[in-house]
């Protein structure tokens, strides 16, 4: 038994979001043999699709690409090849699996309909809203994503949010982004001197915020930030005895890093995307939670993972647009050795009660063997 997997969001051990949820579900817990087809093979064949395609592609490699590639869904054209479609009607895979990220995904909608086998489909956010467009290009996106939603036999949601927003599915489920299984050892150390690191993406929104802070950092004692991930590297030039740059690291050095600080940074940015963060959930949290150390949030009210950390008293939520705001609040945590240890202890034993590795893993594959056992 296997099957396909077509999909821009690939299993990677080397990357994070999505990417690194994938390999542990699929590779980390030894799941099911699959075969990745990638949707960027899957291309026109017929000569005037060719035409229209290469035409829209050329577009959007110019100036016009803002305002071409928001028509992505009208000029998405390509053909199946027929000796691939022999071959899987021969050796039929169980079932599809996909993300619902980028353009990979209708196809893979599109070739479950064909060959009338099963779609699975993962929703890691609202992607449409990640489209930069108007109103009016946003709903070709939108259609798209909710008849993929409707079309699919099975479905695993990432939040109460994005199920909201997506409506009611007869085989809906949700599923917390799946944590590492790397159990870090429980130590109760109250330095002197704070470690706080952020892990994840540096750039874009994100840096913003991590400049906006930096001055203050460097102003407040006997605390140290560390940053790890995508573009970190960036932050290497204003290094400092207080400021520390690692740069993308591996699963194992992660942990190292996470288990030598106190405090575990969340940022969420405040200017854009309100949508996408009204229903995504950073996958760093989970990780984070796992450590029984103080999780600090910073970001708006709105966000999924701000609720999560009001809600259940499990983190030290700054929802204010101003970095002093953050900066006061992780002075009086640093004060406060007992409102540690308690946000520490909750955020863990939310981790244990909804987050568990393996059952997160158990919850994805009965699911899948119980919709192979259907059809």
């Amino acid at each position: 038994m296997y099957f396909l997997l077509i999909s821009d969001v690939l299993p990677d051990a080397a990357k994070t979001g999505g990417e690194i949820v994938l390999y542990r579900h699929l590779i980390e817990h030894k799941f099911l043999d699959f075969e990745v087809i990638t949707p960027t093979t899957i291309r026109p064949i017929k000569w005037w699709k060719k035409i229209i395609s290469r035409f829209f592609t050329r577009l959007e490699k110019t100036r016009f690409r803002s305002w071409i590639h928001p028509c992505k869904p009208l000029y998405d054209l390509y053909d199946w090849d027929h000796m691939l479609i022999e071959r899987l009607k021969k050796n039929r895979p169980a079932f599809i699996l996909t993300v619902a990220h980028g353009r990979g995904c209708f196809k893979a909608l599109d070739l479950s309909k064909k060959l009338q086998i099963p779609l699975v489909t993962i929703f890691h956010d609202f992607y449409p809203y990640s489209v930069f467009a108007s109103k009016m290009q946003r709903a070709l996106w939108e259609y798209e994503f909710r008849q993929l939603y409707r079309q699919s036999q099975l479905v695993f949601v990432i939040t109460e949010a994005m199920l909201k927003r997506l409506g009611k599915h007869p085989n809906a489920y949700l599923l917390p982004p799946v944590p590492s299984t790397f159990l870090p050892v429980d130590e109760h150390v109250h330095p002197e001197k704070y470690v706080m690191i952020y892990a994840g993406l540096c750039g874009g929104a994100y840096r913003n915020m991590i400049e906006a802070v930096l001055p203050l950092f460097e102003s407040t004692q006997n605390l140290e930030l560390h940053l790890a991930g995508s573009e970190s590297e960036y932050f290497k030039i204003k290094q400092s005895d207080q400021i520390h740059a690692h740069g993308f690291v591996d699963e194992d050095r992660l942990a190292v890093l996470l288990s030598q600080a106190q405090f575990l940074l969340v940022l969420i940015p405040f200017d854009r995307a309100r949508e996408h963060f009204a229903t995504h959930f950073p996958s760093k949290l989970v990780e984070y939670a796992k450590y029984k150390k103080c999780i600090i949030i910073w970001g708006p009210e709105y966000s999924t993972a701000v609720r999560w950390g009001i809600d259940n008293a499990s983190a030290m939520v700054v929802d204010q647009n101003n970095p002093e705001a953050l900066v006061e609040s992780i002075k009086k945590l640093m004060s406060d050795v007992h409102l540690q240890n308690q946000i520490a202890s909750n955020a863990f034993n939310y981790f244990q009660t909804h987050w568990n590795p393996p059952a997160l893993h158990k919850l994805f594959s009965e699911k899948i063997f119980e919709l192979i056992n259907k059809c």
